[in-house]
């Protein structure tokens, strides 16, 4: 069983680099929202993400964006959703100061995500499918640049547990 992943490494190197980095960060972050009591952290996070690569969805069968090529970039719906995602973030991070609870802000994040990109993608053919195909991805075809990225957010979230 060894000898067969050394034998593989040359074809799926970069994969298996980049699943161990999301590994560590994924065990990371999972021990700090258990910790902070937030379990449903994760779950209104890529709710938001959903929102935000519906907007670009929306965006690109608007009338007047219709025929701009960047809209129906790939790369333009994950820039979408990752700012969402950071947006619903640090809107669930700055709940429980004043009469609504963690909880709480953490349970609207997630609804108004989830209705929002149902509602916005309902008469939309391809839409749902198409944000399927962008979050179903695999490990399979990652890249060098891919492993950078994964360790680069690793470093991060470390000096930040570090520091905080």
């Amino acid at each position: 069983m060894i000898a067969e992943f050394i034998a593989s490494w040359p074809l799926f190197g970069d994969a298996y680099l980049a699943g161990w980095l999301i590994a560590m960060l994924l065990a990371l972050l999972g021990v700090i929202v258990v910790a902070r009591d937030q379990i449903f952290l994760g779950a209104a996070v890529s709710q938001a993400a959903v929102l935000g690569m519906a907007i670009g969805l929306a965006l690109g069968a608007a009338p007047g964006l219709h025929e701009s090529d960047w809209i129906h970039n790939d790369w333009a719906l994950l820039v979408a959703g990752a700012a969402c995602a950071v947006g619903g973030a640090l809107l669930t991070a700055s709940g429980g100061r004043g009469r609504e609870s963690h909880e709480a802000i953490t349970g609207w994040v997630f609804l108004l995500g989830s209705t929002g990109s149902v509602l916005l993608l309902a008469h939309s053919p391809h839409g749902m499918d198409e944000i399927n195909r962008l979050l179903a991805t695999t490990l399979i075809g990652a890249t060098g640049s891919d492993t950078y990225v994964f360790g680069g957010m690793l470093a991060i979230a470390l000096v930040v547990v570090l520091i905080a």
